[in-house]
């Protein structure tokens, strides 16, 4: 009876250690940032949680001038942007990369350090599909232009819109769904998608004459665009970016 009893436990043991290892287990959602300063040596490297990765604080008092995130391949949702707050009033810390200088920056593998000057970082905060923005600068005597795009959820465009003027109106005449809409403005004014009430979905708008803006934004599920307004008056509007 006691060979029996041993012979099932024995049994019911290998059947644990053979079962196959869980995919979820073995897949690869790591998060993890890299700031760097080339004066400091070593870099300082933190793991962020996939699944968790909002607002991080980070355990070190030294300042750096550059930082990556390296996305891994497991992650489904490859547009992630982050932003470093400095231990100084939660600052944004502003940096570029390829002469673009931006609150935030995409966290792209084998993508260029994004660069800043040398500061305290006190904790790092990343969302998926942040709308973006990103700034290049032009001669202070450019004129304003806009081009608005929607794209819908295949990711293609489904209208474009362009105009050489501040004060502009595009109707849009479609029903199908939008994912978002990307504004590049030159100029200071701002722009605003609209639904059929006139009501406001998003707004864009451009702070700097000397600087083109050029935006990504989330068009919730379920509104309907009906059209974009453009106006100089819109610099006091509750814009998204």
């Amino acid at each position: 009876m006691r060979t029996s009893l041993f012979y099932l436990a024995l049994t019911a043991a290998s059947t644990v250690l053979a079962a196959p290892v869980s995919t979820e287990l073995t897949k690869d959602n790591s998060i993890t940032l890299i700031l760097g300063d080339p004066f400091r040596g070593e870099p300082y490297t933190k793991l962020i949680s996939a699944t968790n990765f909002d607002e991080v604080p980070l355990e070190t008092e030294t300042s750096f001038k550059s930082a990556e995130v390296r996305l891994g391949k497991d992650i489904k949702d490859k547009i992630i942007s982050c932003e470093l707050i400095t231990d100084v009033r939660d600052w944004k810390v502003i940096g570029g990369r390829d002469g673009e200088w931006v609150h935030e920056f995409l966290a792209e593998n084998d993508a260029k350090p994004w660069k800043f000057q040398s500061a305290n970082i006190a904790k790092i905060r990343c969302k998926p599909r942040l709308p973006m923005l990103v700034q290049s600068k032009v001669p202070a005597d450019a004129p304003p232009s806009v081009v608005a795009r929607l794209i819908n959820p295949a990711g293609k465009i489904a209208r474009e819109f362009k105009s050489g003027d501040k004060k502009a109106k595009f109707v849009v005449e479609s029903e199908e769904d939008l994912m978002r809409a990307e504004f590049e403005i030159q100029g200071i004014f701002g722009c605003q998608v609209q639904d059929a009430a006139g009501g406001q979905i998003v707004a864009a708008m451009n702070k700097a004459q000397n600087m083109v803006s050029k935006m990504t934004l989330e068009i919730a599920a379920g509104k309907r665009v009906h059209q974009i307004v453009c106006d100089p008056s819109f610099t006091k509007l509750e814009v998204d970016w």
